[in-house]
């Protein structure tokens, strides 16, 4: 008949071995002390240029979400990013005269808007939801010169998550939306369903919010100071209410 053995392990002490046999010698005891199981660990980063080493998402991906829309004529969908604790900043055009709003954040967690705000002038919203969001974006305090890299974080056609690389070309006065205001023309692709996307700087902080595109990479943008002021002076945010 084969040995029997059972090791019992007692916690800071060495280990018994019993046996039981028809015959034979005892096995030696274990050492006194087992060393440690090493377990391996790493450190959570918010770099731009590489992945958040937890979910292996980056720190702008974290705060994109994408937006379904209902209004009086259907629906339709956009993007924004995360501004604070519980509100999201997208475009005038995408949530403009809303009856539902619904906000899908990067790791498919779903929320629907208890109100929604628009702007006067440039084509930007702020959306709030019932949300404690962890993740929040930061604004850049930097002015963009010709070539200057961004990049576009957003879902186009309502589709998955993705980023887009570009760079800045001009100034130029909106021939989109007809406001007579200057926007940022940015050299980049995006497809309906960008709207409302976060352009970031090299540094990872928001420039701009894409608001129209072309077929051949031309992508504009409302640089971000028209949002600073916007979030400076509360005010100035209008009703965002439905015509039916």
């Amino acid at each position: 008949m084969a040995p029997l053995r059972r090791l019992l392990a007692a916690s800071g002490v060495g280990a018994a071995v019993l046996v039981t046999a028809s015959c034979g010698v005892l096995p030696p005891l274990p050492p006194a002390v087992l060393p440690p199981t090493a377990i391996p660990s790493v450190e959570s980063t918010l770099a731009f240029d590489g992945p958040d080493t937890i979910d292996g998402f980056t720190a702008q991906q974290h705060v994109a979400v994408r937006l379904r829309v209902t209004d009086c004529g259907g629906w339709s969908n956009g993007s924004g990013f995360i501004i604070d604790e519980s509100r999201i900043i997208t475009n005038k055009h995408v949530v403009e005269g809303a009856t539902h709003i619904e906000v899908t954040t990067y790791d498919g967690r779903d929320y629907v808007a208890i109100d929604s705000l628009v702007a006067p002038v440039a084509d930007l919203a702020i959306v709030t939801v019932d949300a404690q969001f962890a993740d929040v974006a930061e604004l850049s305090d930097r002015s963009l010169t010709v070539g200057d890299p961004v990049t576009i974080v957003g879902y186009p056609e309502g589709q998955r998550l993705t980023v887009e690389d570009g760079y800045f070309v001009r100034t130029e006065v909106d021939s989109v939306l007809d406001t007579g205001e200057h926007v940022d023309a940015i050299r980049a692709h995006t497809l309906p369903g960008n709207s409302g996307s976060a352009v970031f700087d090299e540094d990872g902080k928001v420039i701009g919010i894409v608001y129209a595109s072309d077929t051949e990479q031309w992508t504009g943008a409302w640089n971000v100071r028209w949002l600073k002021e916007l979030l400076d002076d509360p005010s100035l945010w209008q009703a965002n209410p439905a015509p039916c």
